[in-house]
């Protein structure tokens, strides 16, 4: 069973790495630099989850810090992306706070945008209380479209003009955490209560924002809805989409940015990000196991 197992793992490795840019930042990097060639921006994050104490939590900002010093020196054109979880996030609000406040502040200094990815309104509010704190504009959320319609988040938001990601991959993170079944039945049911795109776009129209979705075509129906124009909208996709499909989009007149990861702690992001519906439950049975041991370890970096 052990070496089924194993086995399993290894083919579902070989079908995740494609989608991650090495183990360390400076492959990251220089994937960014060859992607901004080709006028596409893109965002960066760190694979290294759940640390166990403080001392884990400062070795996954002093990553962070390090990549974007790299950032800053090679003139990527690249935003940072972290969760609050490598900031200590289930270890008390006040340790991410204190580590998110450092990266703004070498946000600013590089002149650099991070995002801080949210999986509930709960973890939201939570990030927009230290974006208000630190008062950076170099911050943004990203939220899960199906969150966008609760008013208090959505309300601060645009109080705040705090830049905004609307992301599916944080929904599929997030119903992931909730699901309790998987009749085939409230599954559809659910899909179907999801709010489309175009509509989430019309709460903030007149305001620029980031998609992080494999679905382009939501994108090209928001704009034809005319709740959004292709000058505020850029979209955001997983690195190791086909080259030919960002070429389209930028023929279009799309702006484009892709999600580079870099790291060894890969099945986490393997979990929330690659797989959905029986894939994804196949994937959870598999590797769930592995993503709990990831908090009994140190993380690898630079």
């Amino acid at each position: 069973m052990a070496t089924e197992k194993g086995f399993l793992k290894g083919l579902i490795f070989r079908l995740v790495k494609k989608h991650i840019a090495g183990s360390t930042a400076d492959s990251a990097i220089r994937m960014a630099l060859k992607l901004n060639a080709g006028k596409v921006h893109t965002s960066i994050t760190f694979l290294n989850e759940s640390p166990r104490d403080s001392a884990q939590v400062r070795y996954n900002v002093n990553a962070y810090m390090q990549l974007m010093r790299q950032i800053s020196r090679l003139h990527a054109k690249s935003d940072v992306s972290l969760r609050p979880s490598q900031f200590g996030y289930h270890l008390g609000n006040g340790i991410f706070a204190k580590g998110l406040e450092e990266i703004a502040e070498k946000a600013d200094e590089a002149q650099i945008d991070v995002w801080v990815e949210s999986e509930s309104a709960r973890s939201a509010h939570d990030i927009l209380d230290t974006f208000e704190t630190c008062g950076s504009k170099r911050l943004g959320i990203e939220i899960p479209k199906s969150e966008i319609y609760d008013k208090s988040v959505c309300d601060r938001c645009r109080r705040s003009g705090v830049k905004i990601k609307i992301s599916d991959y944080a929904d599929a993170a997030a119903n992931e955490s909730g699901k309790s079944g998987g009749a085939k039945k409230s599954k559809k049911r659910d899909r179907a209560r999801e709010p489309l795109l175009e509509d989430v776009l019309k709460l903030f129209k007149g305001r620029s924002a980031v998609i992080s979705s494999s679905d382009e075509r939501s994108v090209y129906r928001a704009i034809k809805s005319g709740n959004a124009s292709k000058k505020s909208i850029v979209f955001e996709t997983l690195y190791g989409i086909s080259p030919k499909r960002i070429r389209r989009l930028i023929k279009d007149n799309i702006n484009v940015s892709i999600y580079i990861p870099y790291g060894k702690d890969w099945v986490p992001f393997a979990i929330k990000r690659l797989t959905e519906g029986h894939i994804r439950d196949i994937a959870v049975a598999i590797l769930d196991g592995e993503a709990k041991r990831t908090v009994d370890r140190d993380g690898e970096g630079d």
